[in-house]
């Protein structure tokens, strides 16, 4: 009888391989990166699936009896219906390993190894995150999101102890990690004007104000390098750009106010350096240019000045 007719459900069966071998190799692609330990069972197992699947083929058994029996070099046998039994013969007879058992025994070789390789891969994965973690805690850099705030800090420091090359290199790295960095970009900026590079100073200046056209302490710095330079009219156009804005640090002010001055802008000038003495009030200079430019009320800022200067 025919072993299909014997067995109807052998196709059905011989496709569960095949279709084992779909699903883990569309699992391996979704889930690959999450892990070595994924990575390499989910792997094997679709080379296991593939294997078994070709076990169960048919047209691969059948290819393997023909190369086994173009090996064996055996005479075609001859049909004889009227044959008469022989008895099978006795003792030790050297047996032929089937096709069936030969792909069985290839499976089970393939599968074994990838069963030890994924426990190397596991544990091997597990023996180098210490090794990773000791080495950042060795090296001891700062989280992502704080490096700026960090170089930042320590080019500061440096340009208070007039090591001006050391602040910029902060300044770099911290333009590294972000080229848009406001504080970095004044900082280097700021660096190089009291370095007297004025050039590279407003450069930095400005493409700060590129990207931050309403961050004030720029406006000053641009103004305060073009009024070192003797370029008044580009100083007041940025120093107003800030003050106008009601930037109010005592610096800033008073060098709006003797800007105002070179230009002869005394209601301006008087406006700026009242400002001034309302954030600081100790400011002796201030209160004598006060009396200059308003003489109906010097006696008052006189007084101020003595009051001061006890």
């Amino acid at each position: 009888m025919n072993t299909a007719e014997e067995n109807p459900d052998s196709d059905k069966r011989s496709s569960w391989p095949s279709r084992l071998f779909v699903i883990s190799l569309l699992l391996f692609a979704i889930f690959w990166s999450v892990g070595p330990f994924f990575f390499w069972t989910l792997f094997w197992l679709s080379v296991y699936f593939a294997f078994l699947s070709l076990y169960t083929s048919e047209s691969v058994n059948s290819f393997f009896s023909r190369i086994k029996d173009s090996f064996g070099n055996r005479p075609a046998a001859t049909t004889n219906p009227y044959q008469t039994f022989r008895p099978r013969a006795t003792g030790n007879i050297p047996s032929r390993i089937s096709p069936r058992a030969l792909v069985a025994i290839l499976i089970i070789g393939f599968f074994t190894f990838f069963i030890i390789s994924t426990i190397i891969a596991v544990f091997s994965s597990s023996d180098e995150t210490p090794v990773e973690t000791e080495t950042e805690t060795v090296i001891e850099t700062p989280e992502e999101e704080d490096k700026t705030t960090y170089w930042n800090e320590r080019g500061n420091a440096a340009l208070q102890n007039d090591m001006r090359d050391s602040a910029l290199y902060y300044y770099d790295k911290a333009l590294e990690v972000d080229p848009k960095n406001v504080y970095a970009l004044y900082n280097k900026g700021l660096a190089y004007v009291l370095g007297q590079d004025y050039q590279r100073g407003n450069a930095y200046a400005r493409r700060c104000l590129t990207y931050h056209p309403d961050y004030d302490p720029a406006w000053w710095l641009l103004g305060y390098s073009y009024d070192l330079t003797n370029r008044t009219d580009s100083a007041l156009f940025c120093l107003e750009k800030a003050y106008f804005n009601d930037y109010s640090q005592p610096d800033f002010v008073q060098l709006m106010a003797e800007v105002y001055l070179k230009k002869d802008r005394r209601e301006d000038a008087l406006s700026a350096y009242k400002k001034l003495v309302d954030l600081d009030t100790t400011k002796v200079d201030a209160w004598r240019k006060m009396a200059e430019l308003d003489p109906a009320n010097s006696q008052v800022y006189l007084k101020k000045v003595r009051d001061l200067e006890r």
